[in-house]
């Protein structure tokens, strides 16, 4: 769109903002003007409320209509239906990465989780969590499935 940068060729995202084109604390506005109309919009839990961009790979949660963007997160092909996400961290990690390429470029994560499977079969992978504001989930192949920024630990 004129004026915005093209997110089908963002390159880099910083840990704890995003990119020029998608970052923490955007309206959901500033959201359509980049990105178009979102493709569906969710409520999952209370708190949440979210923009859908399958064929980016790009999903944004607003906490509630008319909030500001608080996560960002970027699929690999196939994750929850959607596309793979045209996006690299600073640190040059991408979706589909390795668990081992992530730790050694990041080294130890603040905090991680291991795999865990609902009773409903929904399945949540292996997480780290970085305290510059960057997440990573993991598929059963120790690939890297989601990438999440978020705000950094203050």
């Amino acid at each position: 769109m004129k004026g915005h940068p093209d997110v089908s060729k963002i390159s880099a995202v910083k840990a704890g903002f995003g990119s020029a084109a998608l970052h923490i604390g955007q309206t959901e506005e500033e959201i359509k003007s980049v990105l178009g109309k979102p493709e569906s919009r969710t409520r999952k839990y209370k708190g949440e409320y979210y923009y859908n961009y399958p064929a980016k790979g790009v999903e944004l949660d607003f906490g509630k209509p008319g909030g500001r963007v608080k996560r960002i997160f970027f699929f690999r092909m196939g994750v929850r239906g959607n596309r793979q996400a045209q996006v690299v961290t600073d640190a040059g990690i991408k979706p589909g990465d390795t668990r081992e390429r992530v730790l050694g470029l990041l080294g130890d994560p603040s905090e991680q989780g291991k795999p865990v499977v609902l009773n409903s079969g929904i399945r949540f992978g292996e997480w780290f969590r970085y305290s510059s504001g960057v997440n990573f989930e993991f598929g059963e192949d120790g690939r890297l499935d989601m990438i999440t920024i978020t705000s950094p630990d203050r």
